[in-house]
């Protein structure tokens, strides 16, 4: 095992996420978009497509939501 990078069973089972309770991080999980930087090296164009369909998923989220 390569102590260096402690990424064992016995540091696995420690850093297990369903053993904490993190709603800070549950919500802002549930509640942020992200994109690779891929996606943010496509011609302005792309971009502002991207932009303007968020913009349509959030007017809609109701209706999207059922």
């Amino acid at each position: 095992m390569d102590t260096r990078l402690a990424t064992g069973t016995e540091y696995m089972a420690r850093v297990e996420p369903s053993r904490f309770g993190l709603p800070v991080s549950k919500r802002i999980h549930e509640s942020v978009l992200s994109f690779g930087h891929e996606v943010l090296l496509a011609p302005l164009n792309a971009i502002d497509d991207i932009a303007l369909a968020v913009e349509k998923v959030i007017a809609n989220a109701r209706e999207l939501s059922g």
